[in-house]
């Protein structure tokens, strides 16, 4: 057998058990605490456990170090099997994690940590999840919420003993855990300060109002670790908890054990520990909590008395071996299977085959469409990257021209010697790319491939994207397609200073044509995306760059020289 404890989160679909995965989390609930400690409970009996949902390493490894002993964690999602015993949370809202599990193989049990209803389904119809600072007392724990848990075969298991007692009331059987903590507590510090209050909380905003109205030292807990919030409840007198109505409350029980009297609310009928004998008091109303502190501040002998009984009392409640006792009698027990349980698991089973039946054929559907248009997906992707960088050029706006400027520098003054080069230059033969290593021919199964390979490489030059052409109008250099770079949706912008590019558009065809010679007439108009064939100022800049240094690269999102030096980029959609 195989005890599968699901914890909260960890759901990549609602018709297969959660993922088991660490997520950075400073403070988990006293819930999953207790639902850590059931595991390395039923680790330390030898059992194969399996911890599933979003866990917190740090809590979970110290309890795991205490008790010697630690459930598998890191597995992925999976179905319930027939050889698994699945114990669930009472607080799922979602109807179809209990169905995944009811429709199952497996022996399952749902863990009643709070009233059925005030966080999870309470498997009845028409629930939405209450408001617990506002919802009915009378409107969570009902009878018909633990029928309507067993009707569909989960045992029920509780830390609680008003839940069990209210499950029996109800005609079904609950079977009593109650809590341990492997972990010892820490001796309690001096008290320093008269109150403590919960930050963080959905009782925050009663505490406050009761702490607001007292003449009192205090201090207020934060989101903090389990180690920093018992030394900080420690060196309290009093803890101000006015939980309205919840389950087995860890945090007024861990005050307890700190020696820190909680002030709570009887409306949490639910609650553990407390009364007198137990070390805490209860009022009736969240406005008798402030006198109720203020009389205990005032009587340091009955403070004393309660704070000895609340030691005593939650350190006994959170005894380790007991309860790993008692969980061992629940495991051993036989499971009481109903009638209807084969009908479930076969329910189950179809819908499993209609699932992976869905499954398949959409996988089959997303190749297909992956294979039709993922070119077109591209291209758009490549648009909308345009459009994004757009944007972010109008917001930076004089920052960026002004950087674009600095960086650009360098380049105009190396240009001043680009241009000259130009007549050295000689033809090379179309069908050939340039490696980083020289020439060398283009397969034709690599042309097919690519499809942007048809490109002019000058001797010491290459240029892709562009297109230059003779009087004839001879293709020279072959056009880049435009999701590998879209230099054809550039933005056109100035990178050198006016005069510079005046004297560029001046100097550019008679260069080229002392150059007629050696280019074998190849020389003349230089059309640029636009295709009109005018030479144009920024024609002039963009020419000047490809020109300017020995190679260059062209890469699906940029165009560089071999030293590095990006010169496009369709990220920044300018020239850098």
């Amino acid at each position: 057998m195989t005890l599968v404890i699901c914890t909260v989160g960890g759901w990549h679909t609602p018709w297969d058990m959660p993922a088991s995965l660490y997520l950075d989390r400073q403070w988990i609930s006293g819930g999953e605490r207790s639902l850590y400690e059931l595991a390395a409970a039923a680790a330390s009996l030898g059992h194969d456990v399996e911890l599933r949902g979003d866990l917190q390493r740090r809590a979970l490894d110290e309890i795991c170090a205490a008790a010697g002993a630690a459930p598998r964690v890191g597995m992925p999602s999976r179905r319930p099997a027939s050889d698994d015993l699945v114990v669930v949370p009472e607080g799922w809202s979602d109807p179809q994690h209990y169905a995944r599990i009811a429709l199952s193989p497996a022996r399952a049990a749902i863990m009643l940590l709070a009233p059925p209803g005030l966080f999870g389904w309470p498997f009845v119809e028409g629930w939405t999840p209450p408001d617990p600072t506002a919802v009915p007392l009378d409107a969570v724990g009902r009878p018909e919420h633990y029928r309507g848990m067993t009707s569909l075969g989960f045992e029920l298991w509780t830390n609680a003993p008003v839940l069990a007692a209210e499950a029996e009331a109800a005609g079904v059987a609950c079977r009593m855990l109650a809590a341990g903590d492997p972990v010892p507590f820490p001796d309690p510090r001096p008290k320093r300060l008269d109150v403590a209050v919960i930050e963080n909380n959905r009782w925050a905003p009663l505490a406050r109002a009761a702490l607001a109205t007292l003449d009192a030292t205090h201090v207020a807990i934060p989101t903090v670790d389990h180690d920093r919030m018992l030394e900080l409840l420690s060196e309290a007198r009093v803890l101000i908890w006015p939980s309205r109505i919840e389950g087995f409350s860890r945090m007024q029980t861990e005050a307890r054990a700190m020696g820190t009297v909680p002030v709570a609310l009887r409306s949490n009928r639910f609650g553990v520990g407390l009364s007198g004998e137990e070390g805490a008091v209860v009022v009736d109303d969240p406005d008798d909590i402030a006198p109720a502190v203020r009389a205990l501040l005032d009587g340091p002998q009955r403070l004393e008395d309660l704070r000895e009984r609340a030691m005593r009392s939650a350190r006994a409640q959170l005894s380790w071996e007991p309860f790993v006792k008692r969980l061992a009698e629940a495991l051993d027990a036989p499971w009481d299977r109903s009638e209807t349980s084969g009908v479930r698991s076969e329910l189950g089973a179809a819908i499993d085959r209609t699932v992976a039946g869905v499954r398949e054929e959409a996988a089959a559907r997303v190749d297909e469409v992956e294979q039709r248009f993922g070119a077109f997906r591209r291209r758009r992707a490549v648009r909308w990257a345009a459009r994004v960088a757009d944007e972010a050029e109008e917001r930076l706006g004089r920052a960026e021209a002004a950087e674009i400027e600095d960086r650009a520098a360098p380049i105009a003054r190396r240009h001043e010697h680009g241009l000259d080069a130009l007549p050295d230059l000689q033809l090379v033969r179309v069908d050939q790319e340039v490696h980083e290593d020289g020439v060398g021919p283009v397969q034709p199964d690599q042309a097919q491939g690519h499809g942007i390979l048809q490109g002019l490489a000058l001797d010491a030059h290459v240029a892709h994207g562009e297109r230059f052409e003779d009087a004839a109008g001879t293709d020279l250099f072959g056009r880049l397609h435009r999701r590998e770079v879209a230099l054809a949706e550039q933005p056109r912008r100035a990178v050198h200073d006016p005069a510079r590019r005046a004297a560029g558009r001046k100097d550019l065809p008679a260069v080229l044509q002392g150059g007629e010679e050696r280019l074998a007439g190849h020389a003349g108009r230089v059309p640029m995306p636009d295709g009109d064939g005018t030479l144009v100022e920024d024609d002039v800049g963009r020419v000047g760059e490809l020109l300017e240094h020995q190679r260059f690269l062209v890469s699906d999102v940029r165009l560089e020289n071999f030293f590095g030096f990006v010169v496009w980029s369709f990220a920044s959609r300018g020239r850098k």
